[in-house]
Parts: structure tokens; sequence; C-alpha cells
């Protein structure tokens, strides 16, 4: 699991990750995800102005010393309150499709332009931001230059991004992009001094407005960047609108809920799916193929299987289409058994994924990602008449719930 929080600049705004505000880091783990456990909380990113690496040795010390003690490994970008200069003494490394910095062994600076992936979700982080109180800092002292990105940082994140296809489920930033600092902030909390509405931007415009915000707001605009959510801090508030959402004093999870489909072509026994998943539930069986399905009472914690026992058969698609819908907010773990239709249900993931990732919005964020047993079953293709037939029946579906 991945939780999320805004500014903690240093101890100043950390009290909101103590075990008190943030109970779920005390949770044991739930269940076995893909060959290891998955705990309650296994990471926290922090959106910026971390302020645990500032050059006071004791202080510094403490901070990283009381984040390694922590459940959870703590992932950061940086924000305009951090010690640039030191962060970028740490050697460069790879980690889970991108460049880091490891600060300490439980605490991870997420670099300017990369995307990772982390628990089968697809994350471009773009830290940096432009200090508006910078006449009231000291440069070297607690203000550094490189608080913005440099040419190399931006040219790569158009490389980065390119090779994902400007598609990704989570952005991450400290600042917001330029089309939406005013536009949908109320309360803005400007240059950490001064409080104003969004009925009178045109001053915090003027100062946020900068090569960073115009680059993000370019991502939308000029590149058509795909993404379930954007997340980001730096304006101190807890504002949430359309895929956006401004944090600062929450913590909460990264999506609301995360749907693994995962196909097997072949009959799996209830006691060696009960044994993989290692869940407290029960396995309940679905019909690919059954029309007119029966409503059925599904605990958060059961299993779904579904069975393609002909692949001669046409789907039920109003009735997959109920059952993947139910399914954003009932359970997590569906296994397709698709025997000799593997088509059927290489057809059936893809629609769910595609039609959750790009078109369903019902104010969560969610991520559902496809597994397969083999590179073999991977390969195979899509029946396109049955993958359409399934947005179709989704969309349709949606709109009447």
């Amino acid at each position: 699991m991945i939780y999320i929080t805004g500014d903690t600049h240093g101890m100043i705004d950390w009290e909101k990750i103590n075990t008190t505000n943030f109970p779920e880091q005390l949770a044991q783990p739930i269940y076995t995800d893909w060959g290891g456990k998955c705990h309650y909380c296994d990471y926290l990113i922090i959106l910026g102005d971390f302020g645990g690496v500032w050059g006071d040795e004791d202080q510094d010390n403490y901070i990283l010393k009381t984040y390694n003690k922590r459940r959870f490994t703590t992932l950061f970008i940086d924000g305009n309150h951090e010690n640039h200069d030191l962060l970028d003494k740490y050697p460069v490394e790879e980690w889970n499709g991108g460049k880091v910095h490891f600060i300490s062994e439980k605490v991870i600076h997420l670099m300017r332009g990369q995307v990772y992936t982390i628990g089968g979700i697809k994350l471009f982080t773009m830290g940096g931001a432009e200090s508006t109180d910078r006449k009231y800092r000291k440069e070297g002292k607690s203000w550094w230059p490189r608080e913005m990105p440099s040419d190399e940082e931006y040219e790569e994140a158009l490389r980065n991004l390119e090779k994902h296809s400007f598609d990704v489920d989570v952005v991450l930033t400290h600042c917001a992009p330029e089309g939406y600092i005013g536009k949908n902030m109320r309360p803005v909390y400007n240059s950490d001094i001064s409080r104003m509405l969004a009925d009178n931007m045109a001053s915090i415009c003027d100062r946020s407005g900068n090569r960073l915000t115009k680059f993000l707001d370019e991502l939308i605009t000029v590149h058509k960047l795909k993404f379930n959510h954007w997340y980001f801090g730096h304006y101190h508030r807890d504002m949430d609108w359309d895929k956006f959402s401004l944090v600062f004093s929450k913590v909460r999870p990264l999506y609301d809920q995360i749907i693994h489909i995962y196909i097997e072509n072949r009959r799996v026994s209830d006691r060696n799916l009960q044994h993989f998943w290692d869940f407290a539930g029960s396995i309940k069986y679905i019909s690919f193929c059954a029309p007119g399905r029966k409503p059925m009472k599904i605990n958060y914690h059961d299993s779904i299987v579904v069975k393609i026992d002909d692949p001669k058969e046409m789907p039920d698609v109003d009735g997959v289409a109920k059952f993947a819908l139910d399914a954003v907010s009932s359970y997590r773990i569906i296994t397709v058994q698709t025997g000799g239709g593997l088509p059927h249900g290489i057809s059936f993931a893809k629609a769910v994924e595609y039609y959750f990732k790009h078109k369903y919005v019902k104010d969560k964020v969610f991520v559902v990602y496809v597994r397969f047993s083999s590179e073999k079953t991977a390969n195979s293709p899509v029946d396109n008449s049955i993958y359409e037939s399934i947005l179709e029946a989704l969309s349709k579906r949606d709109e009447k719930e």
C-alpha cells in the first residue's frame, strides 16, 4: 500500500505522520501480493519540502534515524525548501525504473523527470518550485538556486515520458501546473507568509508563473499527458477537484482501490488459490458466459474467479460490466480461468483495465492492472469484438448507476 502527504519541512510539519495521526502504519500485512508480503503501508510519499537533508548534522541525523525506525519506506520529491547542494552530492542510482538518491536505508529521493513503477503503479515525478520568499532567505543557508529544474532535467522528463507514450497512472509534483494555480484553489497559502483568495489571484499568478509551472501545464495542453491523478504540495492546503489533489496536512492513500486481474490459462484448485493469495475470505465463482447473472454477495476479502467454460459462447457483456463496476468498491483480486477461451479472458481484462484507467470518473483514484501466468498467456491476442462490446457495456452501465 502506498500513502501520500504534503510538505514536512524537516520536523516543523511532520506531526501528521506520527502513529496517532497516521495509525495505518501500525497495521499488519494484509495479503500476499505476487510473491511477497504486502503491508498496509509499504511506502509514504512526501510531495516536496522534505527538509530532512538541510545541513544541520544533529537535526538531519535525528530526522533520518526517526524515519529509519518506521515500518514504511519514505519516498520524497524535492521542493523549493531543500538543501539541493547536499542532495546533489548523493550518488545517483537506479530504482524501479528511474533515478534516485538513497538518503538512508529507508529514505529515498525520487529525482526530477523520472518514471517509476511501484506496486504496479506508474508514477511520473517532477520536483522543484520557485521560492516567492527568496528575499527573506540567504543563498547557501536557506535558499539554493537548484530549487528549479535544469535544462537537462526538463529534457530528460520529456524523453522519459515519451518512452511511456505520455501515459502514466499518477503525477507527483511540488508545485501545480500553471493553469491550475489560481483557477481552482480558493484559499491559497502564498509565499509562506500571507494568504489570499482566488478571487484576487493576479499577484499569485504573476509570481508563481515560471518555467516549471508552464512546463507542467504544457504536459497537459501540448503533450496531452494521460494520467489517473495528479498530486502536488507547496501551497499548504488540502483540496481536491477533477483529477487533481493539493495535499498538505492529511495522509491519504495514493489510490482508493487497487484491483488485480490474474489471467490463468488452466483451472486452479480452490486450495491452491487460497494458498496463493493468503486470503482470509472465501472463493466466489462467476461464469463469464452466463446470461441473466443473479446478484452475488461479495465480501471485501473474497477472491473472485471468472470461469470461461466454453470459449465458443459469447460473453454476457452486461453482466460482466456490472461485475466490473461492483469490483471497484467490493474486492481486489480477480482470477480469470480461461481454459480454452484465452482470447475471451484477455479481452475482458484489457477492456476493464482500459475503461477504469481512461473513462471511469467517480471521484476515486484507483488502479487496475493485469498479470499473466506465463509469457505465452501474455502474448495471446485480443478478440476486438468482445473487447469493444465490454467497453460499450461498461459505459452504458456506468451511465445508469
